[in-house]
């Protein structure tokens, strides 16, 4: 996986309607006339209460992420996350059906005293891909408002998403995996 990191001042510019903390966050992008997709902030319940939520996460499981680490969702963990205000959530709606899903986690930087957000769940079902470049504004517009310094995304060595980030954002570090499981 690769990882690059943009500071907050020099994302790519947004221009959804977007606010932060127990409102209503939500964009609605058009593609076409067939594709009407909403992107919107939520609450983690939000999203795992969603009936396509597992489904979803399924198809996430089967395309990113190491083979080894292709588990359940953690949902204790995520929500010990949103409890202590770490954990950013947004999902993409057409139709009136999930098909992405985003998880901010908003980790500190110790070594210079700012909070950095870290994408650990950025997925959009493929008919949707389209719409990917709205989904990553969406989530630069979270951790902007959050009060994040810069924000993190990874992708699978040699994909498409590493091709979109090598063009979009600063390759900032190299990221390797070794499991410990064995």
């Amino acid at each position: 996986m690769t990882a690059g990191v943009i500071s907050a001042s020099s994302a790519p510019k947004q221009s959804a309607i977007h606010t932060h903390r127990g409102c209503a966050h939500q964009s609605a992008y058009r593609l076409d006339n067939r594709d009407m997709m909403k992107i919107e902030t939520c609450t983690l319940s939000d999203l795992f209460n969603d009936p396509r939520y597992e489904e979803v996460c399924q198809h996430y499981r089967q395309e990113a992420g190491h083979l080894d680490l292709k588990g359940i969702v953690d949902k204790d963990k995520y929500s010990f996350l949103a409890q202590n205000g770490l954990l950013l959530c947004a999902r993409a709606v057409s139709d009136g059906k999930l098909v992405g899903i985003m998880a901010i986690v908003m980790c500190p930087s110790l070594h210079n005293s700012k909070d950095v957000a870290n994408v650990d769940t950025l997925y959009l079902e493929p008919e949707h891909r389209g719409h990917g470049l709205q989904f990553l504004r969406h989530a630069i517009k979270m951790a902007r408002e959050f009060g994040a310094a810069g924000i993190r995304f990874s992708a699978p060595a040699g994909s498409r998403t590493e091709q979109l980030f090598d063009r979009l954002f600063t390759r900032s570090d190299v990221t390797y995996y070794k499991s410990l499981e064995d």
